[in-house]
């Protein structure tokens, strides 16, 4: 039983890494690849009631959207995407050692800059914009064991519908199994939980072309992925990925 969670969550850690190169190609090329507009300027941070951590980013201008952002329970981090931002602090790393968080990295890659939280323990976080900065909280998550959630993007404000374009699975060089689904824009709001062995998966005010809802047995990769199941419900996607059973 211990080994089948391990091996849960190392297929989480893959699939939301899928999930965030390919939302990050799709904002590299929807911008200039040599000028940002934004630029991180200042990064300090609080101790609140609760134990929760405040970081307050502050930026050259208002940030336009809250980031995309997805989370790995091993090890513990959250990322999250400024895009069209270039990183102003003349270090990458701060360190923080309070609560959960170890401290942050901050890493520029073309006109994209990535916040990374390292963390000591899993850990649930909220964003919102304050004026030229972008407010982070973090504050370390419940124990219950049986549904374990995580935002890997915040659905952005808006009456048009999503749609998913494509869904792809692949082997990794280290036999773990990758979920590559292609979307029709960033903004697309992604649930991800674990629920039992399995992980459930729902995209927010979307949808799916019907020869996309189905079911997908990929046992011959060889790989802890067994099943991907994917359906409409209630206006949403929602993917179901079902692991083998016990493993060495």
């Amino acid at each position: 039983m211990k080994t089948t969670t391990c091996l849960t969550q190392r297929l989480f850690a893959s699939f939301a890494l899928a999930f965030a190169l390919i939302t990050s190609a799709i904002v590299a090329s929807a911008a200039d690849p040599d000028v940002a507009s934004n630029s991180v300027q200042s990064l300090d941070y609080s101790t609140l009631q609760g134990g929760k951590i405040l970081l307050r980013v502050g930026m050259k201008n208002p940030p336009k959207t809250t980031p995309a952002g997805f989370t790995i329970n091993n090890p513990p981090r959250i990322a999250l995407d400024l895009t069209d931002t270039s990183n102003g602090l003349d270090k990458n790393t701060i360190n923080v050692n309070q609560g959960p968080l170890r401290n942050v990295n901050v890493v520029q890659a073309g006109n994209r800059t990535r916040l990374v939280l390292n963390l000591s323990k899993t850990s649930q976080y909220d964003t919102r914009i304050d004026g030229n900065a972008l407010l982070i909280t973090v504050q370390e998550s419940g124990t219950q064991a049986t549904d374990v959630g995580s935002r890997f993007a915040e659905a952005q404000p808006s009456a048009a519908k999503h749609s998913i374009r494509d869904i792809d699975f692949r082997r990794g060089a280290s036999g773990d199994g990758r979920v590559v689904v292609t979307l029709s824009d960033t903004t697309t709001g992604i649930d991800i939980r674990k629920q039992g062995a399995g992980l459930t998966v729902d995209f927010i005010n979307a949808d799916a072309p019907a020869n996309l809802q189905r079911r997908l047995d990929v046992n011959d990769f060889a790989t802890p992925v067994q099943f991907i199941d994917t359906q409409s419900r209630g206006g949403n996607v929602r993917m179901s990925i079902q692991p083998k059973g016990d493993y060495e």
